[in-house]
């Protein structure tokens, strides 16, 4: 089936904003300090700390998920901007308190996040209340961008996909039988895993960024801002994406998508 020219302008803009540089990057190159340094850095008890609180967070996202959205779609005109304000003022109060604050900020900034991942979804005419719709936001976390060692392959959207299609499967097959409900589910508990260790890594940066010296405990509102922005973009590349495979088909947007990759 031949794209049409709205569609195919649609898929560029998807790709602009699945396959740009990560946040730590552009960041980095704002500030002419290299960051990367200093995620890996941190102390392995304050990786693995990490690795807890972003794995709790994204179980309470799961729980959360869908539970209070409207079927109206122009009822969310305009609330992705106040669901970023509110990321940032949980980021604010975070800063403050380092490590221990972020513990108790993460799953709620990430639950707000969650929600606008959701309204984004329905605006791209995803059924909110499909299991797939909701396993669909939940990637959007693992969505990160390309760090300074990473080549495409190993960190485009499309591997990013194929990497979680499996344990998707399984999830879906889970919740369809027992609902969201269940947090000690293994087929749900392994793909919460494997998205969280994408995740990490963007906390990772953000708390390293709240660190520095130069920026201090203020930055924790604004370093959430970029965070709530950062994922609400590869929200919607991928629900665009996702969009035009539900007209095309998952190959030929694959390919056209690789095309249009190759070439920008």
């Amino acid at each position: 089936m031949k794209f049409e020219k709205h569609h195919i302008a649609d898929l560029e803009k998807a790709v602009e904003l699945l396959e740009n540089q990560s946040l730590v990057l552009t960041v980095s190159d704002f500030l002419g300090t290299n960051i990367e340094k200093g995620i890996e850095a941190l102390p392995d008890n304050v990786k693995y700390y990490l690795s807890r609180i972003t794995k709790k967070a994204l179980m309470h996202t799961v729980n959360i998920a869908g539970l209070s959205i409207p079927s109206d779609n122009t009822k969310f005109t305009g609330l992705g901007r106040i669901h970023t304000v509110m990321s940032g003022l949980c980021g604010a109060a975070s800063g403050f308190f380092g490590l221990p604050g972020l513990a108790i900020e993460l799953p709620i900034s990430t639950s707000v996040m969650m929600r606008s991942i959701l309204e984004i979804a329905q605006k791209e005419g995803e059924n909110i209340d499909e299991i797939s719709t909701k396993l669909a936001c939940l990637e959007v976390f693992a969505l990160g961008g390309k760090t300074e060692k990473d080549s495409n392959e190993s960190s485009g959207y499309y591997f990013v996909r194929a990497s979680l299609a499996a344990s998707v499967k399984n999830a879906a097959e889970f919740i369809a039988i027992n609902g969201f409900t269940k947090e000690g589910a293994p087929a749900l508990v392994r793909l919460i895993i494997k998205i969280a260790e994408k995740f990490r890594i963007k906390v990772s940066e953000k708390l390293v960024l709240q660190s520095l010296p130069f920026i201090g405990a203020v930055a924790g509102g604004g370093m959430n801002i970029l965070f709530a922005d950062h994922f609400q973009n590869k929200a919607q590349g991928h629900f665009i994406v996702r969009r035009l495979e539900r007209i095309y088909g998952k190959s030929e947007v694959e390919m056209k998508y690789k095309e249009i990759l190759c070439t920008s």
